[in-house]
């Protein structure tokens, strides 16, 4: 399968994904909801596809990291006890969610 041989080919997550370094975090998550299904190695017969299924989510976890890190804005953050807050998201910190 074409696919197969180009997730395992690519150089950058992007390339993995099939999207450009600059495309929206949605249109990653497009790509990659659809390459995922016709990568999983329960539906695709081709003997690698296990390996590019793995590729493929590290691609897009590695994507998605740099995006939210290119939109981070620390001047938007505030902590609230044992949490930050930003943009509407929730990150606690390790202590705070092993008491949970």
């Amino acid at each position: 399968m074409a696919a197969v041989a180009r997730v395992l080919a690519a150089r950058s997550a992007a390339a993995a994904l099939g999207v450009s370094k600059t495309a929206s975090a949605a249109d990653a998550r497009l790509r990659f909801l659809a390459l995922s299904k016709a990568l999983h190695p329960d539906l695709c017969d081709d003997p690698r596809a296990a390996d590019a299924f793995r590729r493929l989510a590290d691609a897009y976890r590695e994507f998605d990291a740099s995006f939210d890190a290119a939109t981070f804005d620390p001047g938007q953050a505030e902590f609230q006890g044992d949490a930050l807050t930003t943009a509407g998201w929730l990150y606690e910190s390790a202590d705070a969610a092993r008491r949970r």
